[in-house]
This record gives C-alpha cells, sequence and structure tokens, in this order.
C-alpha cells in the first residue's frame, strides 16, 4: 500500500487547477493509487462564510479572512486529510497555503501573520504551480458564470502570478507552463508524484 501524500495545486483563478486535478485523480486511479480532492473553500460552514465573502454577500476585513482562511484549512485537514492520508491516499488540493500567502497577503495581511498561521497546516508532499498569464486567466474567466466584471480580474491576476512565481521559486514548488495541452500538462504533473 502506498503511503499517504498531499499533492498541492497553486495557480491563478482560470490557470487549470480543477481540471488537472481531476486528469491526475483518473491517471492515479488507473495506476492502482486510491486519490481524493478537496479544495479551499471547503463546503463547510467555515468554506460557507467564505464563499459568501468572495462572492461580496458578506464584508469582513481581510484579517479576520485569513483567520476563516487557515481555520478552515485545519478543518479540512483534520477531518479529511488526515483520515485520508492514514489510509494511504494521495489528496489532490486545489490551492492550499501558498494561495493564503499570496491572496491574504495582496490584501494587506502582514506576510508573518501569514506565515505563523499557515505553520499549523503540514506541508504538502508534491508542490505544483500551473503558471499561466494574466491574459490567458482573463480569456478562460470571461467563459465562466462569475459574480465579478472580467475587467476587474486583469490587475489582481497580474499581480497574483508574480507572486506565485516569485514565492514559488523561493519555496521550490514545480512550476508548469499551464498553457500547454492539458494532457500534457497531467503527464509533466504524474512524472512529478510517480518519479518523485
Amino acid at each position: 500500500m502506498h503511503s499517504g501524500k498531499i499533492i498541492a495545486l497553486e495557480g491563478i483563478d482560470g490557470s487549470g487547477k480543477t481540471t488537472q486535478a481531476l486528469l491526475i485523480k483518473n491517471a492515479l486511479e488507473k495506476k492502482g493509487y486510491k486519490v481524493a480532492l478537496c479544495h479551499i473553500p471547503t463546503n463547510t460552514v467555515l468554506g460557507g462564510i467564505l464563499k459568501d465573502v468572495l462572492r461580496r454577500k458578506i464584508k469582513m476585513s481581510p484579517k479576520a479572512q485569513a483567520l476563516l482562511f487557515t481555520a478552515d484549512r485545519i478543518e479540512e485537514y483534520e477531518n479529511k486529510i488526515k483520515p485520508l492520508l492514514k489510509k494511504g491516499y494521495y489528496v489532490i488540493s486545489e490551492r492550499y497555503t501558498l494561495a493564503s500567502l499570496i491572496y491574504q497577503t495582496m490584501q494587506g495581511v502582514q506576510a508573518e501573520l501569514i506565515l505563523d498561521l499557515i505553520e499549523h497546516i503540514p506541508r504538502p508532499d508534491y508542490k505544483i504551480i500551473l503558471d499561466i498569464s494574466a491574459q490567458e486567466a482573463l480569456r478562460r474567466i470571461k467563459k465562466r458564470d462569475s459574480p465579478r466584471q472580467p475587467n476587474e480580474y486583469f490587475i489582481p491576476l497580474k499581480k497574483a502570478r508574480n507572486k506565485y512565481l516569485k514565492l514559488g521559486r523561493f519555496f521550490k514548488y514545480n512550476i508548469i507552463n499551464g498553457k500547454q495541452d492539458r494532457l500534457k500538462i497531467r503527464n509533466e504533473i504524474l512524472k512529478i508524484i510517480i518519479n518523485k
């Protein structure tokens, strides 16, 4: 039996995290691995509040959001991820702790506070960033149902991408060109997971 692992899929909105999570899950299961998916915000009460904050239905200070995101991640880890890891599952998370560091600091929360908060969450075993330009992300987002106007996204997407690249290199993430064919991306990710 394989020992459980956490696979963190990071990247800006529209980078293909959900698509790749499903493709990787299917490919690993065909190879005999047990695989589960998770994402933040979760489908818990905490996650529901966060979704309302992101949809602008609830106003909340950036610092309070940072605390709530951390609480949601800890709940997800303790109640879902940890038990799955004990059973030998590979858990694929769409966004993980790096996303907290990037998006909360973009809202003005000090990096030191975020780093202190995410210290309570185990580090991922496989760290992957799907990198696409802000222009490509905007093109993909325009095809989706979104409460925000696409043009509202551009500057934040550009800032988030720059932070992902800078911090991704610092924290030794595998940075993959997310504009490639989806199966080529999947194969690159599988090589990282299976050959490590």
